[in-house]
């Protein structure tokens, strides 16, 4: 093996080492904006969809109790806690 293959062997390792980690970050990138874009609908949407049944939200009703809004966060918590208990049912914390 001469020496410009053995060069260009040593160098082409770290340019593939560092064009996965790029691909990777790329990859994280768009799968961290496209979860960002996802809850930015689900809470426009959701305070729409969910509290807007129960209250009109830009009416003076919106300071009257309703047991539905008081319990939207509990259930939410509740969903939260068992996706995350399925999803890494495994892992134990606080």
């Amino acid at each position: 093996m001469n020496v410009s293959s053995r060069l260009a062997l040593r160098f082409s390792r770290p340019a593939t080492h560092w064009a996965r980690m790029f691909s990777l970050a790329v990859l994280v990138g768009i799968a961290g904006g496209g979860a960002a874009v996802a809850m930015e609908w689900g809470l426009q949407h959701g305070s729409e969809m969910l509290v807007g049944r129960f209250t009109h939200l830009g009416g003076s009703e919106v300071m009257h109790f309703e047991w539905g809004v008081l319990l939207l966060p509990a259930v939410g918590g509740l969903l939260a806690g068992l996706v995350v208990l399925w999803l890494c049912h495994g892992e134990t914390g606080h």
